[in-house]
């Protein structure tokens, strides 16, 4: 209500703080349940989710910072992905989904790739739009190639350590 009425108070980012808690809780137990019947792939699954959550989130974060406005806002792009993007009322769905058809560890699947797209496109949407502004401002520097070689890494990365762990589990 606060935000609606426009008084919001730095007590009030507080919120921010408990709603990641929130969201990795429920992943974190379902994991952990899981975990009983399933060996360890399930917490696998979960901490790779959160890192990427974590990635995503800090990426968001920062281009806020950066530029003082939302990466959901920045461009029409950003405004129609910020409808799919990965958040937790979307993961609770792939939970409740996954529990209504018995098959909770495909929950845990979904949300992985759900995270690490929303990571993939938030990281190349804020470093392009920050490369942007940078060049901007930049005059006889050339460093375009040295931004595609991060963003190409950065999703190499990420796609390795998924197809990883869901091609090659090392607990079997």
């Amino acid at each position: 209500m606060a935000r609606v009425r426009g008084q919001t108070t730095k007590l009030g980012r507080m919120e921010h703080v408990f709603d990641l808690l929130f969201e990795f809780s429920w992943l974190i137990a379902l994991g952990l349940f899981l975990s009983q019947t399933e060996g360890l792939l399930p917490l696998m699954l979960v901490a790779l989710s959160v890192t990427f959550i974590s990635f995503y989130r800090f990426c968001y974060d920062q281009f806020s910072r950066a530029t003082g406005v939302s990466l959901d806002v920045y461009g029409g792009f950003e405004r129609a992905f910020s409808r799919i993007a990965g958040r937790r009322n979307i993961y609770n769905v792939y939970i409740l989904v996954g529990a209504i058809l018995r098959v909770p560890l495909y929950s845990l699947i979904g949300i992985l790739f759900h995270s690490a797209i929303t990571a993939i496109t938030y990281a190349y949407r804020a470093a392009v739009h920050l490369h942007a502004i940078d060049e901007k401002g930049l005059e006889k520097l050339d460093c375009r190639r040295g931004f595609r070689m991060l963003v190409f890494e950065s999703m190499m990365l990420m796609l390795a350590l998924i197809f990883g762990v869901v091609c090659f589990d090392p607990f079997k």
